[in-house]
């Protein structure tokens, strides 16, 4: 049914109660009040028909059901919203819920994690002096728990338990009027506060507009360190676990750097650095103690580097870099990439600043969203190969500079916060800037499940006794959260099962928590032995010890080092002689050596299975030489 320009109604019994309910549409969402029955109704939820940033006027809405399950649908302006036949729906968009107010012209990025310790997801983002804690309720709504001012500009922050105690505590850069950054810590106390930050003034200027850092553990203590680009070096200042950070190591990374990314990108359990200057794309490989070895500058393809993940499901950790266009680059596993050609990654013109990843439609593919720096949010579907759709969604006012993912409503699917410096996503009146959770309800592409991806074992060829390993990464499908646990389900040897000593998996950790992270296998073979004298034992060899004992007795007796050596040689070389006897009829003698492992080409199989889900299998291969 048509309406005045304020937008389209429809009226139907959403939920079976026996009441009419009120469908509202107007740009960029449809609107469901739930009736009451006395003519009153109340509010129940947004959905956007639409993520482009100049949503079409809904002509009409249409409720019906579209699908036969005896549940009432809608459809609006091409977008087709399934029901639930409770009054809320699923479909490819987002359900809006409150949002939440911040009285400041502009808002940065911030961050989510569990800041009060309740397993509910939590977002912090700041304004241009202040810190804003939001805590989530679990169905969706942030709200202010606290905020805390800072006497100069914040520029970036990151989160991490800097003592390794549970508690999320706070990494806040600012600059002062002459660009001169200082580092603050505000350590959590767990319960949605943070101690006062505490300043630990640099005296340097930054040589980018904007800061660029990371925290993550490069010295393999368990307490994470930070890492800052500043002045074309990586400096990374290594956690002392208590709060504070201690030394200092510094690496060239190019002039003019720019973004900064963490991972292994190379498969040796360390982690990495990314970064991107004027000199191209930096990869440097971590040591494990907090230096790195610089690969040699290469072209990063397009720009900045905005979001890393396996792409192509092949176990190694692949790069995306931003600009108008994307550059997809391969990982090779060896700290190496192949580059893609550039693809357009957003309908609306500008340069993409940012970007993440995540699994929005739960076909066990990671999709892309980023914001570019008019203001707007794109989002395109993975298709699993390092490829991406080439129709990208956007969302936006031309005022949104803040975009997280989380399981803010705990149903398992990703959704997002967005951050908008005007009132579009606000239904309550005129705000400067707002915070806005757009809750994912998006229908089941694929059966719940995970997917297996392994990198090759390494070494290829080995010696008996020398191991392989392999790291196999898992990722949940459809949003699953079991427990995977895996085991080597088949051995072959040259195509034939492996029976005469065959090698050993290990696997650690066992299983992988929520379908989510990663496991070493280590694969062992025996070593080659020595053959060995041995002395006969069992029923038939008591004949041996009545007769060789005696002459042993007489040897000793005959005083072979002393008087009477030539009888004591004679009889000793009787007893060696009989001894060699014994061994030739089979009664004892020298034990064969063993050639450890056989040599050949070995398959292995491993599975992994979790309840509730398809098992997933992944073979590889080595030599044993």
């Amino acid at each position: 049914m048509a309406a005045p320009d304020e937008g389209v109604v429809a009226a139907a019994d959403l939920n079976g109660d026996g009441n009419l309910d009120l469908v509202i549409g107007t740009p960029p969402s449809v609107d469901i009040f739930m009736g009451n029955g006395n003519g009153t109704f109340v509010a129940h939820g947004s959905y956007l028909y639409s993520f482009y940033e100049n949503a079409p006027d809904i002509s009409s809405i249409v409720v019906a059901d579209f699908n036969g399950d005896h549940k009432l649908d809608l459809a609006a302006e091409g977008t087709v919203l399934l029901g639930n036949g409770n009054g809320t729906f699923s479909g490819n968009a987002f359900v809006q819920t409150s949002t939440t107010l911040i009285q400041s012209p502009t808002i940065g990025q911030g961050v989510t994690g569990d800041f009060n310790g309740d397993g509910k997801p939590d977002v912090i983002s700041f304004t241009q002096d202040t810190v804003y804690v939001l805590l989530g309720d679990g169905i969706g709504k942030l709200s202010i728990a606290n905020k805390y001012a800072f006497p100069e500009t914040i520029q970036t922050l990151a989160t991490a338990s800097l003592k390794n105690n549970g508690r999320l505590d706070l990494v806040v850069i600012t600059t002062d009027s002459s660009n001169n950054w200082t580092l603050n810590v505000m350590l959590g106390n767990g319960d949605g506060s943070f101690g006062a930050p505490v300043p630990y003034t640099q005296g340097v200027p930054f040589s980018q507009s904007e800061p660029a850092i990371a925290l993550a553990d490069f010295n393999d203590d368990h307490f994470p360190d930070l890492a800052v680009l500043s002045n074309g070096q990586l400096e990374v200042f290594l956690g002392k676990g208590d709060g504070t950070f201690g030394t200092i190591t510094n690496c060239f990374v190019g002039t003019a750097p720019g973004s900064l990314l963490t991972a292994d990108f190379n498969n040796d359990g360390k982690i990495d650095v990314a970064a991107d200057s004027s000199a191209g794309l930096a990869i440097l490989l971590g040591k494990g103690d907090g230096t790195f070895n610089l690969l040699p500058f290469s072209s990063d393809g397009n720009a900045a580097l905005c979001a890393s993940g396996d792409f192509n499901g092949d176990g190694n950790v692949d790069l995306i870099t931003c600009s108008i266009g994307a550059s997809i680059l391969l990982g090779k596993g060896d700290g190496t990439f192949e580059i893609l050609p550039v693809f357009q990654i957003h309908a609306v013109s500008g340069n993409t600043i940012l970007a993440g990843t995540a699994d929005f439609n739960g076909d066990g593919k990671l999709d892309l969203f980023g914001v570019q720096d008019a203001g707007y949010i794109w989002m395109t579907l993975g298709n699993g190969d390092g490829t991406f759709g080439q129709t990208p969604l956007t969302i936006g006012s031309g005022n949104i500079y803040l975009a997280l993912v989380a399981d803010f409503d705990r149903d398992g699917r990703p959704d997002l916060a967005i951050g908008d410096s005007t009132n579009i996503f606000d239904r309550q009146g005129t705000v400067s800037t707002g915070v806005a959770t757009l809750l994912n309800v998006s229908a089941l592409t694929v059966p719940p499940g995970f997917h297996v991806s392994a990198s090759a074992l390494s070494p290829s060829t080995v010696s008996p006794g020398g191991p392989v390993t392999s790291t196999i990464k898992v990722s949940p499908m459809s949003w699953f959260g079991g427990d995977v646990t895996f085991a080597c389900s088949s051995i072959t040897l040259n195509g034939s099962p492996a029976t005469k000593m065959p090698p050993v998996c290990s696997f650690g950790p066992n299983p992988v928590k929520s379908a989510s992270g990663a496991t070493i296998l280590t694969v062992s073979t025996t070593p080659a032995t020595n053959g060995r004298l041995m002395l006969p034992f069992g029923r038939h060899s008591g004949w041996y010890y009545a007769v060789f004992l005696p002459i042993f007795g007489i040897v000793m007796r005959a005083g072979l080092f002393k008087r009477r050596k030539p009888q004591g040689l004679l009889l000793l070389t009787l007893m060696l002689s009989g001894l060699l006897l014994v061994a030739s009829c089979g009664g004892s003698g020298v034990k064969p050596g063993s050639g450890g492992t056989p040599a050949g080409s070995y398959t292995i199989t491993v599975t992994g299975s979790a309840k509730g889900a398809t098992s997933q299998t992944t073979t590889m291969t080595f030599t044993v030489q």
